[in-house]
């Protein structure tokens, strides 16, 4: 669902797709093309098949998770003010909702995301960082007619004190843990105001750490947040 960010023309809401919408897409199709696979189920549950999310989204998760599980309302002008000085609108953080976890699991998902950048896809990129980065590689497919990828990172920093929150994605970037996860934490080096530059590439980790199917590889799926075309889609 849209986060609830102003914008013109509108913020799409993205996919996540069940039993129900595959029965509307493929109403006209082959009674076969209706069954909901099993295997659809984890498709979705790493991102992949019909998923779709724009960066903004992805922001807004994360944020979620530095925060604690707490949803905040997006926006981007802090105040409108008149010619006189008169404060004629003031954004503030609402709160839309909370991530329903326990204890137990936010701890899990913090330290997996704490070990992407110290052990895990981005570990190479982020090497000598000063500032402890908590995030995600992404590394999603496009269609089964092109082996390009667009590149996926999702994080915050410092992981222990979250500031910031830094999505980025470079379409057909190739996989996320070297061009995506650059931009982030050139992003992050200025908002801290660190001189640190990139470790020299090619920005890699052990062997299998991000080869397809293995635990290392995400694929969630890319769309601007004003097209919401099926750019993450796996091979039909």
């Amino acid at each position: 669902h849209p986060t609830g960010l102003r914008l013109s023309p509108g913020e799409f809401a993205g996919l996540i797709p069940d039993r129900a919408w595959k029965r509307r897409y493929y109403a006209h199709a082959a009674p076969y093309m209706q069954i909901w696979y099993p295997i659809e189920t984890l498709d979705v549950a790493i991102g992949q098949g019909a998923v779709l999310a724009t960066p903004l989204q992805m922001a807004y998760l994360y944020a979620a998770i530095a925060n604690g599980g707490t949803f905040y309302r997006p926006y981007i002008v802090d105040s409108v003010v008149s010619p006189a000085g008169k404060v004629i609108l003031q954004n503030k953080p609402v709160a839309t909702g909370h991530i329903p976890w326990s204890p137990a699991t936010r701890q899990v998902v913090y330290e997996g995301l704490q070990s992407v950048p110290t052990q895990g896809t981005a570990a190479g990129v982020f090497r000598d960082f000063p500032i402890p980065v908590s995030g995600k590689t992404g590394t999603a497919q496009i269609s089964a007619l092109t082996k390009d990828t667009h590149a996926w990172f999702v994080g915050f920093a410092p992981s222990d004190h979250p500031q910031i929150v830094v999505a980025a994605v470079i379409e057909r970037g190739g996989e996320g843990g070297a061009s995506a996860a650059a931009v982030v934490r050139k992003v992050m080096a200025a908002y801290f105001g660190l001189s640190h530059p990139l470790p020299q590439p090619p920005f890699r980790v052990a062997a299998g750490a991000g080869s397809p199917g293995s635990p290392g590889r995400s694929s969630a799926t890319p769309s601007p947040v004003t097209n919401p075309a099926p750019a993450g889609r796996s091979a039909p």
